[in-house]
């Protein structure tokens, strides 16, 4: 009977082992699992500031860029309102340059009708 019982005993040290080293092993199966989940987690956590810096990163780039753009339409805008000055200052121009040719025709016609008229004058004073 003590035999029996030893057996026993020992039939249950032996189960009572195994479940435990079940059970350690099972503990470090879900310790390990544990770890490697912390490990994603903090992966996961390091890739979520990266793309939120991404982000923040690309929303200051996209508010440079409509600074930009303002700048842009405002140099469009002075572009265009330098060339109409540069063209009402060339038609200026071409009209002065006409006006100077005008002149300057009238000028020489008024030389050569002045001059006509010395001669005549000369012609007639020798004629008296």
């Amino acid at each position: 009977m003590i035999r029996t019982m030893s057996a026993k005993t020992e039939k249950k040290e032996e189960d009572d082992g195994s479940l435990m080293m079940l059970l350690q092993e099972k503990m470090q199966a879900e310790m390990a699992g544990k770890a490697e989940a912390e490990n994603q987690l903090r992966i996961v956590q390091k890739q979520l500031i990266e793309v939120q810096s991404q982000g923040e990163a690309q929303t200051q780039e996209f508010e440079k860029y409509k600074g930009l753009e303002g700048s842009l339409q405002q140099a469009i805008a002075s572009k265009e309102e330098a060339e109409n000055d540069l063209t009402m200052a060339l038609e200026r121009i071409n009209a002065l340059e006409k006006e100077r040719n005008d002149q300057q025709t009238l000028i020489e016609t008024l030389q050569k009708d002045v001059a006509a008229n010395k001669e005549v004058n000369e012609a007639q004073e020798l004629e008296l």
